[in-house]
């Protein structure tokens, strides 16, 4: 399934260690995430969870 058209409409998709977050449980603080865009990608790094 290619996400190109949901990535056009404005949303990402992030992962960490290559595989989709569908939870918040699955990351910890201090996470790096990448999270990608219709145009390019982010790295990002969790500092805090709610």
């Amino acid at each position: 399934m290619d996400p190109i058209n949901t990535l056009k409409r404005g949303f990402s998709i992030t992962r960490f260690n290559e595989t989709a977050i569908t939870d918040s449980d699955t990351v910890s603080i201090g996470d790096d995430l990448e999270i990608t865009l219709f145009k390019g990608k982010i790295n990002a790094n969790i500092n805090s969870k709610k």
